[in-house]
């Protein structure tokens, strides 16, 4: 079966109760993320974590044949009718962010251990256009950046599919781009930031705000891994013995 490229992409930023963390890496990982990419159009979900105090301590990435799949009934399903296990871990989510975008430029094919998120928001009459991005994206994909690059996705944000959660942000109103900078290693992560940052200054309208966040890979689920089609079972199992630790 031919596999549709990815057009779109669903980023996500979120710290956790630090008292259900534990419980919350087991759901995300064995029951959520499966869950998400059993939708048809979601290609993969990959997860991040960072130690970092200045930001949120998760990122998941979710790459998509296009937005129009965060529409859908399977979609809009998972979102409105939870599982007991979502529901509960819900509640545990602080600071959460969903930013829903539109694939413009990609380079590079490889899942980085570290990825580099930057969130740029500019004037209207000044956001730079595909074009631009593309140049930028050939300059800084080329050798003599020196640094690790696997990958980098650019896409410009629009608002697509239901939510379960409120956004917190504080980033002001204008055109939105978030530049996905994947690397082979997060130690480079500090290097590349910086080395972009300076590509931006160079290359682009200067920004009304900007914000940079690093995180390293926990795990990386392909749709076709899960099943593709249906959505998983509930794992009741797992929640159980959660609970059981829990009140015992």
């Amino acid at each position: 079966m031919k596999v549709e490229p990815m057009c779109a992409f669903l980023a996500l930023w979120n710290d956790v109760d630090p008292a259900c963390i534990a419980e919350y890496e087991a759901w995300h990982q064995q029951e959520h993320v499966p869950e998400r990419v059993s939708v048809p159009g979601i290609l993969s979900g990959t997860r991040y974590e960072s130690d970092r105090a200045d930001q949120q301590r998760y990122f998941t990435l979710y790459e998509l044949t296009s937005l129009t799949c965060l529409a859908s009934q399977p979609y809009r399903q998972l979102v409105e009718q939870p599982t007991p296990w979502s529901v509960r871990m819900r509640r545990s989510f602080r600071n959460f962010l969903r930013l829903t975008c539109q694939l413009c430029v990609t380079a590079g094919d490889e899942v980085g251990n570290g990825v580099a998120v930057e969130r740029i928001v500019w004037h209207p009459a000044a956001a730079p256009s595909v074009t631009d991005l593309g140049k930028l994206t050939r300059l800084v994909s080329r050798r003599e950046f020196e640094l690790p690059l696997l990958r980098i996705l650019i896409g410009v944000s629009r608002a697509a599919g239901p939510q379960a959660l409120r956004n917190v942000d504080d980033a002001p109103e204008g055109i939105e781009a978030v530049f996905v900078l994947q690397s082979e290693s997060p130690a480079e992560l500090s290097d590349i930031s910086e080395h972009f940052r300076q590509h931006i200054s160079a290359s682009l309208q200067a920004p009304v705000w900007w914000r940079s966040s690093t995180f390293s890979r926990i795990s990386h689920i392909v749709g076709k891994s899960v099943g593709g089609q249906e959505r998983p079972s509930p794992r009741s199992d797992l929640m159980e013995s959660w609970e059981k630790r829990h009140f015992a």
